[in-house]
């Protein structure tokens, strides 16, 4: 015969109150009245509790109190408020520049004044116009938020600036010419002929003559420039709008009128080939180096004998350029950074002006554009290609 401990009934009684104190109480019509203990020492099984009929809790798991009524505890990260489980908010993961709140039941976060959520951050607001300006550069916003800046081509970013890009000089990247050692002089592509050979123009010719007789044709021809023969030597003249400097042809500098020479009873201009000129005032005619006064027509003159007349102002104006009179038939002069050129006016080369390349860059050689490449690349067509 069973005797019944009341002592370890009581005990454990006792503990299970204590262990559902924390837990929220449902309303009593939710859950039957808690069993009992008989006399026999044994616990009653009618009308008892059970936590899976009790009503289920959204973020909790049902329970029975100590007094047989529906109860429950909620899980993990969860806290109850007003007979509900909701997320605590001092579980949530923390965000800089931000305030944590729950939606749903879910972490997320609020971007404080002057931040943009982006992803799982706060950035700082950026806007590009605002940012601070830097000399040859385009402003940008990084995706941190924070101003920057990247530089225009041929610029080269420095900290906070952009410095231009010196052109640096590759032998390897010149062009070939023929019985000769290509050099860089100050920057440029340059050339030194081999021995037996001595440089003419932008070729090197053989120093022993083998034939008396010049063939222009024959001849080395230096750009903007005409082969001719002086005798039995090989020479050359320059184009229009060019002028001779040592072995090449260079472009003939602007005019400047303020720079020619002065004339009485006239007016200093510059030609169409850049060379200093001068006209006369009204009632005075060019003669020799000076004007001198127009005679008046006798009265029985013929008009058709009379002198020509030019007015500048009838002459064609070129673009880029100015109509004027020379003597007296019509002529034109250049614009600065101009120059003549088989009758029209063409732009001066300037190396700002010339277009880039990615591993290369842009120069002038004889008033056009080049291409120069860096060291390690190499030239192909319009484009520097890696020598490695």
């Amino acid at each position: 015969m069973h005797v019944f401990d009341w002592f370890s009934a009581t005990f454990a009684f006792v503990a299970l109150a204590l262990t559902l104190t924390s837990a929220a109480v449902l309303p009593a019509d939710h859950g039957p009245r808690s069993a009992r203990v008989t006399r026999r020492g044994t616990l009653s099984r009618r009308a008892g509790c059970v936590p899976k009929r009790c009503p289920a809790v959204a973020n909790a798991t049902s329970i029975c109190t100590a007094r047989g009524k529906c109860s429950f505890v909620c899980n993990a990260r969860f806290k109850n408020v007003r007979n509900a489980c909701v997320r605590d908010v001092t579980l949530c993961p923390q965000f800089a520049n931000a305030r944590v709140i729950v939606t749903s039941g879910a972490c997320d976060f609020t971007c404080n004044s002057g931040y943009t959520k982006n992803g799982g951050a706060c950035v700082k607001n950026c806007d590009k116009s605002n940012c601070p300006g830097v000399t040859n550069s385009v402003s940008l916003c990084t995706a941190s938020g924070d101003c920057d800046f990247t530089c225009n081509s041929g610029y080269t970013k420095n900290g906070g600036r952009c410095d231009q890009v010196v052109p640096v000089c590759d032998p390897q990247q010149c062009p070939a010419v023929a019985d000769a050692i290509t050099v860089c002089t100050d920057r440029a592509c340059d050339f030194t002929c081999n021995s037996g050979f001595t440089k003419q123009g932008g070729a090197c010719v053989s120093t022993v003559l083998t034939d008396p007789t010049c063939v222009a044709s024959a001849c080395p021809q230096p750009n903007n420039s005409i082969s001719v023969c002086t005798g039995t030597a090989c020479d050359f003249t320059c184009n229009s709008g060019f002028t001779k400097q040592g072995n090449g042809c260079v472009v003939t500098p602007p005019c400047v009128t303020v720079n020619c020479p002065g004339t009485a009873n006239g007016g200093a201009i510059c030609t169409a080939n850049g060379a200093c000129d001068f006209e006369c005032n009204s009632g005075y005619t060019k003669q020799g180096n000076g004007c001198v006064v127009t005679p008046l027509p006798h009265l029985n003159a013929d008009p058709r004998n009379s002198p020509a007349t030019c007015l500048a102002s009838a002459c064609p104006q070129p673009d880029n350029g100015v109509g004027i009179c020379t003597a007296d038939s019509c002529d034109f002069t250049c614009n600065s950074v101009y120059f003549e050129q088989s009758g029209a006016c063409v732009p001066l080369c300037n190396v700002n002006n010339c277009p880039g390349t990615v591993n290369g860059f842009g120069f002038c050689s004889v008033n056009t554009c080049v291409i120069g490449c860096k060291s390690g690349y190499a030239r192909q067509g319009n484009v520097c290609v890696s020598t490695a």
